[in-house]
């Protein structure tokens, strides 16, 4: 009896690893990675898709989760609300407006050297670019993770997300809020 405990646990948890990796970022189509995550208004060309639920109580598979419902209806534009991983999704003509808010605008990549990775707020200054994943347990792998998609967003500033373990939101902060004085 002990052994068919044992074999049953096993399995079990093979299982449960083998469905979790299908909701791991590396696993995002092109139209998934796509998807921005704001806690800000959308543009006001952009038009509702629908609701998206994070379905988990990881921040990293919330936002795999919601990119993944957000590209399903359409959507390349989430506009996320609280902090129980729901959002409302919204399709965004691919070049953004002139009204669009400076945290959506896009922005050139930067080298990865000039990302800071800080648990403070950024300064008032800064704009939210969006949201970054370590994607690792490595938290050196995590760390270069996020300086490169922070890079690749224009942002050179990332606030990590407290106990959560390689997540956090990554800001465009003007040059000399970092220049020595």
């Amino acid at each position: 009896m002990r052994r068919f405990v044992v074999v049953v646990a096993a399995t079990s948890l093979a299982a449960g690893c083998a469905s979790s990796k299908g909701a791991q970022a590396g696993n995002l189509s092109t139209a998934e990675a796509a998807v921005r995550l704001m806690k800000s208004d959308p543009p006001p060309a952009c038009t509702e898709a629908g609701q998206v639920l994070g379905k988990s109580i990881r921040l990293a598979t919330q936002t795999v989760n919601m990119k993944r419902q957000a590209a399903a209806l359409g959507a390349n534009y989430v506009r996320l609300e609280g902090q129980g991983g729901t959002g409302t999704a919204f399709r965004c003509p691919p070049e953004l407006s002139a009204s669009a808010p400076a945290s959506a605008q896009p922005a050139a990549p930067i080298p990865e050297e000039k990302v800071r990775l800080l648990k403070s707020d950024p300064p008032p200054q800064c704009v939210e670019a969006g949201q970054v994943l370590g994607k690792s347990i490595v938290i050196e792998t995590q760390q270069a993770n996020m300086k490169r998609q922070a890079a690749e967003m224009g942002a050179n500033y990332v606030r990590l997300v407290e106990g959560d373990g390689g997540t956090g939101t990554a800001f465009r902060c003007p040059d000399e809020v970092f220049a020595p004085n």
